[in-house]
Formats: structure tokens, C-alpha cells, sequence
């Protein structure tokens, strides 16, 4: 039964990443799936392209169409506008990646993705009704 599950979220999940392959919610559902199969290296790689759609206004436009049923938040053509625009689960995975990438060295890149968990903790922080 679990392995026809598998077969079967793995499947749906191909189909989600083919329309909605630059969707951020949709890739990191990608690698919450792959890192609940096992495929931690596989995990990590969409979990990090989940990453690099948030901070490409141009891919992430899809994104923000589903979510708030508007394209290119404020925060995007003004960054003293920024939000919380990162969902629970993404912001866990985004954490994690980042120590990922500590522990490989990558500390660029890390460096990255903490100033991305910065910008939403201070906007939730900024935002008393968010």
C-alpha cells in the first residue's frame, strides 16, 4: 500500500511540476516529497530552486497570482514594503537548507537564504496584524 502511495505521489507530483514548474509552493512540495522518499541530494536541489524562484519576480509571478490573486506583491517593486510571503513549511525548509549549506561551506549561499528568513521574520515582526 505505502509503496503504490509513493508511486502515485510521485507521479502527481510530475504532473504539478510540468504546470507548475516555477511556482515556489509547487518545487518545494517537490522536495518535502523527495526528502520523504529518501532523496535527500534531490530534496536539497528543489528545495534551493524553491528558494531562487521566491527572489526571481519574474518566475515567481505565478506564485503570487494563486496565493493573493494578484501579481508582483508591493514588497516586490518596494522592498521597505516587504511582507511575510513565505508559507510555515517553506520557511522550515528554507532553514534547513541553510544549515545544509553551512555544513557543505557554502557559506555565500547560505548567507542568501538567512537574508531571505531575515526579511519575513522582520516583516512578521514589523506587521502587529500579520
Amino acid at each position: 500500500q505505502e509503496a503504490g502511495n509513493s508511486v502515485a505521489a510521485t507521479e502527481h507530483m510530475r504532473v504539478a511540476l510540468a504546470l507548475g514548474g516555477n511556482d515556489p509552493t509547487v518545487v518545494d512540495a517537490a522536495g518535502r516529497l523527495a526528502r520523504l522518499q529518501g532523496n535527500e541530494a534531490l530534496a536539497t536541489e528543489r528545495i534551493a530552486k524553491a528558494h531562487s524562484l521566491l527572489r526571481e519576480p519574474n518566475s515567481s509571478g505565478i506564485y503570487y497570482g494563486r496565493a493573493y490573486l494578484r501579481y508582483y506583491l508591493a514588497s516586490d517593486l518596494v522592498p521597505q514594503l516587504a511582507r511575510a510571503d513565505l508559507t510555515a513549511a517553506l520557511r522550515d525548509d528554507l532553514a534547513l537548507l541553510r544549515d545544509q549549506l553551512l555544513a557543505r561551506g557554502q557559506l555565500e549561499e547560505a548567507l542568501r537564504v538567512q537574508a531571505t528568513l531575515d526579511s519575513q521574520a522582520r516583516s512578521l515582526e514589523d506587521d502587529p496584524g500579520g
